[in-house]
């Protein structure tokens, strides 16, 4: 696997520093980074390895330089979700999941030519690896992103009108009207944070 090709699928320039804040209250230091092809967050060990954060249930929230992503676990499996915004006590979060759509190589004269065109992404990374890609190879991804919120218990939930309604049950006719009067775009993040910002009103008794 080469190296120069390897650091184009991480999503900070290089490892970052950062924390790790446990559920049971403390917390490790590291150097962090996000793999777009996994989509785990990978971190420098002791021994100068790489390897991928695990026991994922006991990690409340990871900071990697600005941005601060937290474990939603959802059954079995955790979601890694990105905080948008802080509203007091609740929280705007979103998912986002890349996905590898082309590779780019240099050819003749220094021209870009596309490595997708007559096969497929697998092709390129198979069991943790990028197979047969020059060092001057450049990956495109393409991001898909859901919205969720959390509410001052740190309860996580996808944003759509259910979730809301749920999350907020002893104010539901007021929000219901709300949603009538307003289109609410649950992809959109300042048309979710609004609907939040009225949900949290009505909690604080304005």
């Amino acid at each position: 696997m080469n190296k120069e090709v390897l650091n184009k699928a991480y999503l900070y320039p290089q490892f970052t520093s950062g924390k790790a804040f446990l559920v049971e209250g403390n917390y490790t230091q590291s150097k962090f980074n996000y793999n777009l092809l996994t989509g785990q967050i990978e971190f420098i060990s002791a021994a100068n390895d790489t390897l991928a954060l695990d026991e994922l249930h006991k990690i409340k929230s990871i900071v990697i330089g600005d941005d601060t992503y937290m474990y939603y676990h959802k059954g079995s499996s955790e979601v890694l979700l990105k905080l948008v915004e802080r509203l007091s006590d609740l929280q705007l979060l979103k998912e986002e999941k890349y996905e590898l759509t082309n590779v780019r190589n240099k050819g003749a004269f220094g021209m870009d030519y596309n490595s997708l065109s007559n096969t497929s992404t697998s092709d390129y990374y198979a069991e943790g690896t990028l197979q047969e890609l020059s060092p001057n190879a450049s990956l495109e991804f393409t991001i898909k992103q859901s919205l969720y919120f959390s509410d001052r218990n740190n309860r996580f939930y996808p944003a759509k009108k259910s979730s809301v309604l749920r999350a907020f049950s002893s104010h539901k006719s007021a929000i219901a009207e709300y949603m009538k009067q307003q289109e609410v775009d649950y992809d959109d993040e300042a048309s979710v944070k609004t609907l939040l910002q009225y949900c949290q009103q009505l909690q604080q008794g304005h």
